[in-house]
Order: C-alpha cells, then structure tokens, then sequence
C-alpha cells in the first residue's frame, strides 16, 4: 500500500472507530477525535512496516534538506533527545540506519503534530 491508500483508509477506519464509540462532544470534537485516531492507525502501521522490514518511505519534499539533518523542532514543541526509536528491540536491531533514521523522523513529525493539536483540544474542552 501507498501512503495515500493507508491515509484514506486509516481515515475510514477512524471514523467507524470514533462513531462506534458513540461519544458525545460538539461536530468539531467528534472531528478532531477522528483525525487523531487516523494518525494513531497511520502510525501504527508505519510502525508494523518497519518492523517487517518493509517500509520504503516517502520521498524527500525538501530537497535542499540534507537527508542527516532533520527539520528543527517549532520553538513552543521541546526537540526529542536523540535516542533509539521507539520500536521494540528485536524489530530496530534490524532497521538499516537510514530506516532508523527515517523511524526517528516519522515520530518527530508524529509528536509535532500532536502537541499542535492538544491546544486545540484544550480550547474545545474547556
């Protein structure tokens, strides 16, 4: 599967995840939990590709971006320590290290997403 066809159908998947919940919340939380359950699924089976050995990533959209430099973090989200990925042992002892470090950029991205929501959240709930 290509990311797109992972994205639509994560989103589908989200949307019955969500309403099966049956929760109450305005349009607008309903909306945001289905996003964020897209990117868990979304993440969740990028994490299985890697773990199969499988995941070819996607293609680079900055070009000028040196593949070794990730993108800083934005000021208001706290850079992550350089660590391993979170993948259990087995599966990253057998990540080439430009899976790694693609591992490493799809969690950034993940945690920059997330903390960019959780204001939002915030607004809606209170």
């Amino acid at each position: 599967m290509n990311a797109a066809q992972i994205a639509a159908l994560s989103q589908i998947q989200a949307q019955a995840i969500v309403h099966a919940r049956k929760t109450n919340g305005t349009p607008q939380q309903v909306q945001t939990q289905i996003q964020l359950q897209a990117q868990a699924l979304v993440h969740a089976h990028t994490q299985a590709q890697i773990a199969a050995g499988i995941y070819k990533g996607e293609a680079p959209k900055e070009s000028a971006t040196p593949a070794a430099q990730p993108a800083p973090a934005p000021p208001s989200v706290p850079a992550p320590a350089p660590s391993a990925p979170p993948a259990a042992p087995s599966a990253a002892a057998n990540l080439t290290p430009s899976q790694q470090q693609q591992q490493m950029a799809l969690q950034e991205r993940h945690d920059r997403e997330k903390a960019a929501l959780q204001p939002e959240q915030t607004a809606e709930l209170g």
